[in-house]
């Protein structure tokens, strides 16, 4: 979500629209000190940050819902001053939950979007299912409030209709990969055995980690060498001497180990849009991935192999397919990624797009409600 929002700052900045942007408060930072992080040196004077104080966090049993209604109380109350000239709102995540139900202006239209609505994804153990239900409580007044909502596509605009949203008021917006990732194109991967796998995601359940380790245990070590990044607890870790664990990394020493592998394994058990699956495409690794939220939207068999959610042995096979593969095939794929991430999920074509949905909705709204 952050990565997404600050990819759509940085291009607003490049426009005449004049764009208020709601963050969390953060330590030593100012309005000033947020320019800086996000522009460098240069100047954005259309775009203003107004920080938003941050609630104590909490230690009980539901916290976190607390702590997102007091976070976006707060927006609410800092809203006040400039929604006399805005035009549209556009949240992310719980953000507007408390402005929706409170909704002192009702001229300005509220667009929403709450990404994968993971909460409406299914659940794979029982306190993963008391969790979702409890994230239902703000998704459900978000989506019956909200004017108009953002959806990546695929499972999540049917979940999202399957819910009772309008379909003329959920627009797909994608996400995409940025220009760092597109630019200059790939050289052509070898595609020599052992086959060189990359994995990137948080440690966290949903992320499937657990699935692509019983997965490998299926395989045979000397077929392939697999880099996984992002912090993995040394409890949870598989010692072999083909799996190389390289922590948390930066984007650009990320798309370096792009460079090098052939292959991206993407197990997830839930999703909204992977950014990471779009910026592996562009650096031409052929994908596995999961049937969630929109990456039916971006992988088919043109460009990798698309496999269920949680289902081990679909991903050994996949991941025995892709081994087995011969060279040419696999490189066809891997340039059919580079093109289609070129021709729909970049940014030149996502916020043009993005834009003509905000003006869209600015005076599909003004008619509907004024006339």
């Amino acid at each position: 979500m952050q990565k997404h929002i600050s990819y759509i700052i940085h291009r607003f900045a490049n426009t005449d629209h004049e764009v208020n942007v709601f963050m969390p408060e953060v330590d030593q930072h100012t309005p000033e000190s947020a320019h800086i992080s996000f522009f460098g040196p240069d100047t954005a004077a259309n775009i203003r940050f107004t920080f938003i104080p941050n609630p104590k966090p909490g230690k009980f049993p539901g916290q976190y819902i607390w702590w997102s209604w007091q976070y976006a109380r707060n927006i609410t109350l800092a809203l006040q001053e400039f929604i006399p000239g805005l035009d549209v709102i556009y949240s992310k995540g719980f953000c507007a939950w408390h402005y929706l139900l409170h909704r002192p202006v009702k001229s300005v239209p509220v667009i929403s979007q709450l990404h994968g609505l993971e909460m409406y994804q299914k659940s794979w153990s029982f306190s993963e299912w008391l969790k979702k239900m409890i994230l239902r409580l703000p998704a459900s007044a978000i989506l019956r409030k909200s004017d108009y909502m953002f959806s990546y596509g695929g499972k999540v605009k049917e979940i999202a209709l399957r819910l009772g949203v309008r379909h003329d008021r959920i627009f797909t917006q994608y996400g995409a990969a940025d220009r760092n990732f597109l630019y200059p194109s790939p050289d052509p991967k070898p595609n020599n055995l052992p086959r060189q796998f990359l994995y990137v995601a948080r440690f966290e359940f949903r992320k499937g980690y657990h699935v692509m380790i019983s997965a490998l245990k299926n395989l045979n070590p000397a077929d392939y060498h697999l880099t996984i990044v992002g912090d993995v607890p040394e409890e949870n870790k598989l010692l072999q001497a083909n799996i190389l664990y390289t922590g948390n990394l930066p984007a650009e020493t990320i798309l370096k180990h792009m460079e090098k592998a052939e292959v991206l394994l993407l197990p997830s058990l839930s999703e909204g849009f992977p950014t990471i699956l779009v910026e592996a495409m562009a650096r031409g690794l052929s994908p596995i991935a999961t049937d969630v939220g929109a990456v039916a939207d971006i992988v088919d068999h043109t460009v990798g192999w698309l496999i269920p959610a949680g289902d081990i042995t679909a991903l050994r096979d996949a991941m025995h397919a892709a081994i087995t593969c011969p060279s040419q095939t696999l490189q066809s794929q891997q340039k059919l990624c580079v093109d289609r991430v070129h021709a729909k999920f970049n940014w030149e074509n996502t916020f043009p797009e993005l834009v003509s949905h905000l003006q869209f909705i600015t005076h599909d709204y003004r008619n509907r409600t004024t006339g």
